[in-house]
C-alpha cells in the first residue's frame, strides 16, 4: 500500500509537470508571477516537496510482513526444543515391550512341536489351534483399545491385563512339567486362551502409552526416535527368543525327557513376569492421560 501511494503521487506530479510544459502560463503572459504560498514557494514546488517528504516517510514506514517472525523468536523456540530432555519413562516401556516380545515369539516357536509331539494332536488340529491362538491375539486388540480409552486408561490396562498374560503362560508351563502329572491338554488350551486374551487386550495400549510421554510439537523428533526404538526391541526380543527356546527344548534334558518343554516354556514365562515388575517401577515417571469416557 505504501509503494502504491508513492507511485500515485509521482504520477500526479509528472502529470502537472507535463501540463505546465505544454500550456503557456497565464500569469507569465499577463506579466504576473505564478501564485506563491505563504512561505514563498510555488504550488508546483510544494507538490515536489510533499512528494519527496512522502517518499521518505512512506519508505521508512514500510514494515516486514506479519507472517515473518523475528530471528530472536526463532532462536528462542529452538532453545526450548533443546531444553526438553528425553523422557526417562520411555526406557521402562521399552524394557516391558522387549520382555513381552521375547515371551510371545518364544512360545510360538515351539508351540506346534509341543502340540503334535507331546499332546499327540494331528497336523490339521495342530494347525487350527495355532492359527486360532494367533488370530485371537490380534482380533482382541479392538476390545483392548475400547477398554483403555473408555474406562481404565492406558497404564492400568497394561498393568492389570498383563496378569492375564502371566496366568496363561504359567498354565502352559506347568502343564509341560511331567512330574506334576497335571492334565497337560486342559492346562495348555486354557493357558493359550488366556495368553491370547492378555496379549490382545494389552497390545494396542503399549505404543500409544509411549507416545503420551512426549510433549508435542516440541518433541516430535524424540517421539520418532521412540517408535524406532520400540520396533527395534520387539524384533530384537523375537530374534533372541526364536534362537534360544529351540536350543533349550532340544539340547537340554530334564525330568527324564528328551525334549525339555518345561524349560523352553518357563524361560519366556519368566520374562513376562519381569516385564510387569519393570513396568510397575516406572509408574512415578509416567504421564497418565485420563480415559476419554465411553466411546461406544
Amino acid at each position: 500500500c505504501a509503494r502504491a501511494a508513492v507511485t500515485a503521487l509521482t504520477a500526479i506530479n509528472n502529470s502537472n509537470c507535463c501540463r505546465s510544459d505544454n500550456k503557456p502560463n497565464n500569469g507569465a503572459a499577463q506579466g504576473t508571477e505564478p501564485e506563491r504560498t505563504g512561505n514563498g514557494k510555488s504550488a508546483v514546488g510544494e507538490i515536489h516537496e510533499v512528494t519527496t517528504i512522502g517518499d521518505k516517510s512512506l519508505e521508512n514506514s514500510i514494515e516486514p510482513a506479519g507472517n515473518e517472525e523475528p530471528a530472536s523468536n526463532v532462536s528462542e523456540a529452538e532453545g526450548q526444543l533443546k531444553k526438553l530432555p528425553f523422557p526417562k519413562s520411555i526406557f521402562f516401556i521399552i524394557s516391558y515391550e522387549f520382555c513381552r516380545g521375547f515371551h510371545y515369539y518364544g512360545m510360538r516357536t515351539i508351540l506346534v512341536l509341543y502340540l503334535s509331539r507331546q499332546l499327540d494332536y494331528d497336523d490339521d488340529t495342530t494347525t487350527v489351534i495355532f492359527h486360532v491362538y494367533a488370530m485371537l491375539g490380534y482380533f482382541l486388540c479392538v476390545f483392548g483399545a475400547i477398554i483403555s480409552d473408555s474406562w481404565l486408561g492406558k497404564f492400568k490396562t497394561i498393568l492389570y491385563l498383563s496378569f492375564i498374560y502371566v496366568a496363561g503362560s504359567a498354565l502352559v508351563t506347568l502343564g509341560a512339567v511331567p512330574p506334576l502329572n497335571l492334565p497337560a491338554t486342559t492346562f495348555t488350551m486354557v493357558g493359550l486362551g488366556l495368553m491370547s486374551l492378555g496379549s490382545g487386550l494389552v497390545k494396542p495400549s503399549i505404543s500409544a502409552f509411549g507416545g503420551d510421554q512426549f510433549k508435542l510439537p516440541e518433541q516430535v523428533k524424540q517421539m520418532t526416535t521412540f517408535f524406532s526404538m520400540y520396533y527395534f526391541v520387539v524384533n530384537a526380543g523375537s530374534l533372541i527368543s526364536i534362537t534360544t527356546t529351540p536350543i533349550l527344548r532340544d539340547d537340554v534334558h530334564c525330568f527324564g525327557e528328551k525334549d525339555c518343554y518345561s524349560l523352553a516354556f518357563g524361560l519366556p514365562a519368566s520374562f513376562v513376569v519381569i516385564s510387569i515388575v519393570v513396568f510397575a517401577f516406572g509408574r512415578p515417571l509416567y504421564k497418565n492421560k485420563p480415559p476419554a469416557g465411553n466411546m461406544v
